[in-house]
């Protein structure tokens, strides 16, 4: 408001310094008073219009530099902060940088210290049966460890232990002489009583007054064949018996809970096994040839049949006196067992649950053993049907060879 008067002073001088360019016109201002006016023209107005312009002018400039003054002082902060922010981003990356360095290389060690160990501990445990059993580690200061009779090493081991046992029981140098000789002996024995025989009936009634001696059943006690019943009541005429022997059940039992033998010989069952094989191809009921016989030509034939029947029976005995022999027992001590039935023995732990678990969670050494100890049980298998298979063959060549003696004899 205090401008109008300003503003009205201006607008009077200079229309008196000037012409005006008005409707009216004035011819001086020697008084410098003011002269009416009476309209404004366009050109009056642009004094005015000039001074707002240069008020605003001013003023906006002020405000202007103001703001930008502001505007540049806000930038600067917010440059500033955001300068010291990248800065302390920068210095927590840094430090991250190196944690994360620092990191990898203490993993680094570690898995390097980590694989060092765990090769050595691989080599020490190569030939170990069960690694994680602590009677395979070793206790500082080099003493031996304490074994456990529950430790899964020390069954392992017992397990080894009994099967070389079997092995050699089955298998064994000793035993097969042993078992060589028996037959031998006792083939030859049969052999002798075979040719031996003087008359086919007494042979015959001998052979029949052992039977009731030592094998009457209840049936011929109850006939008046015999005064009492055998403990083994007809085991000298019974394949079932000679295959299949009960062996010494109270001694079994009483020293065994897992394993009943059942291809074992008693004292009694051996001596029927011998008798079942004479009685079954160890008797000739042919009254052999005398001296005189083998230098005559009309007893030739005769001599040559005989002959051939006497091998013939002694091939076949011997085959039968084999297959007896596998069931004689071959230990003195313990639970008396055969070599058919050490074999069986083997099989039978094999399969059982207890066996097959350690088995199971022993080292690939331990589990090699294992293979190792089956392949030997497996070839002795293999040897045994071989070796039926060859007596079967050999059999069969004694019973073709008989067949076409017996063609020519009926010719």
């Amino acid at each position: 408001m205090r401008l109008l008067p300003l503003i009205g002073t201006v607008l009077v001088v200079s229309l008196c310094s000037f012409k005006a360019h008005a409707i009216v016109t004035y011819l001086n201002c020697p008084t410098l008073q003011p002269l009416p006016v009476t309209n404004f023209m366009p050109g009056a107005m642009l004094p005015i219009e000039n001074v707002i312009s240069a008020y605003d002018v001013g003023m906006n400039s002020v405000i202007k530099t103001a703001i930008d003054m502001a505007g540049q002082k806000q930038v600067q902060a917010i440059n500033d902060d955001f300068t010291n922010i990248m800065k302390a981003m920068i210095k927590i990356s840094r430090s991250q940088q190196q944690q994360e360095l620092e990191l990898d290389r203490q993993m680094a060690d570690m898995k390097r210290s980590y694989t060092s160990k765990l090769a050595a501990e691989k080599e020490r445990t190569k030939n170990m049966l069960f690694p994680s059993d602590p009677a395979m580690t070793p206790i500082e200061g080099g003493a031996s460890p304490i074994v456990s009779v529950d430790s899964p090493t020390y069954k392992f081991v017992k397990q080894l232990c009994s099967a070389a046992k079997m092995q050699q029981l089955s298998s064994g140098k000793q035993v097969r002489d042993k078992a060589l000789s028996s037959m031998n002996r006792r083939n030859q024995k049969i052999m002798s009583n075979m040719q031996a025989v003087s008359n086919v009936n007494v042979a015959a009634k001998r052979n029949l007054d052992m039977h009731y001696d030592l094998f009457c059943s209840k049936e011929d006690a109850d006939e008046g064949s015999c005064e009492t019943s055998s403990i083994a009541p007809n085991a000298d005429i019974s394949a079932f018996n000679f295959l299949f022997p009960v062996g010494y059940v109270q001694e079994n039992d009483e020293l065994s809970e897992e394993y009943r033998t059942i291809y074992t010989y008693s004292a009694v069952e051996s001596l029927a096994a011998y008798q079942y094989i004479k009685n079954l191809s160890g008797v000739m009921y042919v009254t052999p040839p005398v001296t005189g016989d083998y230098t005559s030509d009309s007893k030739m034939l005769f001599v040559a049949t005989y002959k051939q029947m006497v091998s013939a029976l002694s091939i076949s005995t011997d085959v039968m006196l084999s297959i007896a022999q596998s069931r004689e027992p071959v230990n003195s001590e313990g639970v008396a067992l055969s070599t058919m039935d050490a074999l069986n023995y083997q099989l039978h732990q094999s399969n059982m649950p207890h066996v097959k678990r350690i088995v199971r969670s022993a080292s690939p050494s331990g589990k090699m053993l294992e293979l190792q100890k089956q392949m030997a049980i497996s070839n002795k298998l293999k040897h045994m049907l071989l070796k039926q298979k060859e007596q079967m063959r050999t059999l069969e060549a004694v019973e073709l060879s008989v067949d076409m003696t017996l063609i020519s004899l009926d010719r």
